[in-house]
């Protein structure tokens, strides 16, 4: 059976989870997937490891085609997504109209969590960005627990935490969460998230398949499901 080997940030995890039985019918192929946070992923790029296709932020993506790890031309920009904040189903929702809102819901949890920037991840970046310009990392961080590759609003379910901060898709993939909304534009982080073909993709003519559809047009409207915004939206 052929298999579609993916690598890549979890942005498009359940866009791709929902399309894989109908690629697979067209493709005959499966879709298999190592997902993680953008440091992580760009070394085991580096240390050879074979995939078809790759999913990342545009920097990085030109990044590892400069490299020579993905094909010059390949690269289609998908879709973009904010840094928003999710609480427990049910629990109630915090304030997030102003800066001063977002401070105010930060000292107010009892726990938070948030993607550990040191894995250079989009949303987990921003918010260690934000909390320092704030002069609150060391009261928040104090109380935070940090995820690593893995959607955090899941901590919010444990509850090891009560307020979630990180990419509206990854927020998504978790049941049993509230998506309040995202942090105001002023200090929003919005991040487009692309994918390439692998310089040593084994199964090139699939993967071009499953690129095409995540850029045709069509396919725009089942990005809300997920998180997602289309490029022309924010």
């Amino acid at each position: 059976m052929a298999v579609v080997r993916i690598i890549g940030t979890i942005a498009l995890k359940g866009l791709i989870g929902e399309h894989e039985p109908a690629f697979k019918e067209k493709t005959g192929a499966d879709i298999e997937a190592v997902w993680g946070p953008t440091g992580p992923l760009l070394e085991r790029c580096r240390a050879g490891e074979s995939f078809d296709m790759l999913i990342g932020i545009p920097d990085a993506i030109d990044t590892l085609t400069k490299e020579g790890h993905a094909v010059a031309g390949t690269r289609v920009d998908v879709c973009k997504s904010i840094v928003g904040v999710a609480v427990k189903a049910g629990a109630p929702h915090p304030k997030l109209d102003t800066v001063e809102d977002v401070k105010a819901a930060l000292r107010a949890a009892k726990r938070v969590t948030y993607t550990d920037p040191a894995t250079q991840a989009p949303s987990g970046l921003h918010v260690a960005k934000l909390l320092a310009q704030w002069g609150m990392t060391e009261e928040i961080n104090a109380k935070t627990k940090f995820g690593v590759g893995i959607p955090v609003a899941q901590y919010l379910v444990s509850g090891e935490a009560d307020l979630a901060l990180q990419q509206f898709c990854e927020h998504k993939l978790v049941k049993g969460v509230d998506v309040v909304g995202g942090i105001p534009m002023e200090v929003q982080a919005i991040s487009t998230f692309s994918v390439a073909l692998g310089a040593k993709a084994p199964n090139p003519a699939a993967t071009k398949e499953l690129i095409a559809w995540l850029g045709n047009p069509a396919t725009r409207a089942r990005f809300k499901t997920h998180g997602l915004f289309a490029l022309d939206e924010v």
